[in-house]
């Protein structure tokens, strides 16, 4: 009701009038085509299969005869006659590296243009321009890029130790993970060199002491070597002194005990008549040599 009790057609629902709703269009839920198996969906799902297709295709050369060629033949299919204005502007709208009419065809189909005539042609051309239209505004429609200000990468100085320089000199930067590998396996090699060196100054060590044992030990040898030369003389002089020959007392230069002296056969002599006459007697022949 109005404000004075009147009729308020602005109110339908005081008199509980129903509500006239719009239904809600959706292209997926339409029957099948006439003439066709196909329903809307199938029909949406095979276009979508063949643009990804089309955009798959590698770019053609639009300089190319051939594909001029083939320009003018879809353009003479959609029902131009070659020559004519239309169909030269048909061929110069079709110049799209990526150009694929067959979608527009089948909607032209699809709302009732016969196949192979002009209206059929300019129904094409016009949805292929209405379909760029669109897209042309979606671009420029689009947030403009924002140029983020360029990050300067710091650059890191090392510590100019020898280990830095050789890194740095190999391309290691300052600061990465592989620079600090080099540096790592620098000084790994640096302490096990130094523990090489460690062990062999030892070893030098021992050896150098034990060096000096055998110098003493080879002085200590000879100084008994000479003192026994110089006693060796003394008693080779001595045994000569006790009456051994040169050849008995010999052995004793060299060390070695010297030999005992030969006996030496006695026979004394026996005179007879007044030593007159002089014999001797041979024990070993068992007779008298008398002179």
């Amino acid at each position: 009701m109005g404000e004075k009790g009147g009729w308020d057609p602005s109110s339908p629902q005081e008199y509980n009038w129903p509500i006239h709703k719009e239904p809600v269009f959706d292209p997926m839920n339409l029957p099948p085509l006439e003439g066709g198996d196909l329903s809307w969906r199938d029909k949406q799902e095979r276009l979508k299969a063949e643009e990804a297709q089309r955009i798959n295709q590698p770019k053609k050369n639009i300089t190319d005869k051939n594909y001029i060629n083939s320009l003018k033949r879809e353009c003479n299919l959609l029902g131009f006659s070659p020559g004519t204005k239309k169909f030269k502007n048909c061929v110069m709208l079709s110049f799209n590296v990526n150009a694929d009419l067959e979608k527009y065809k089948n909607a032209c189909e699809l709302i009732g243009f016969k196949k192979a005539t002009p209206d059929f042609g300019e129904c094409v051309l016009e949805l292929r321009r209405k379909d760029n239209s669109v897209n042309q505004k979606a671009t420029n429609n689009s947030p403009p890029a924002v140029n983020l200000p360029i990050k300067k990468e710091v650059v890191l100085q090392g510590d100019g130790s020898e280990g830095d320089n050789i890194c740095q000199k190999y391309g290691f930067k300052v600061g990465k993970s592989d620079y600090q590998q080099c540096r790592l396996d620098l000084k790994l090699a640096k302490q096990q060199a130094e523990a090489q060196k460690r062990i062999y100054d030892a070893q030098i060590a021992q050896y150098n002491q034990q060096k000096r044992i055998y110098d003493a030990q080879v002085a200590e040898a000879e100084k008994r070597r000479k003192q026994k030369i110089g006693i060796d003389i003394i008693n080779f002089t001595m045994g000569l002194a006790s009456g051994k020959t040169l050849g008995q007392a010999a052995p004793a230069l060299i060390g070695r005990p010297m030999l005992p002296r030969t006996p030496r056969q006695v026979i004394q002599p026996v005179y007879i008549q007044n030593r007159n006459y002089q014999c001797r007697y041979d024990a070993w022949r068992k007779a008298y040599n008398c002179n």
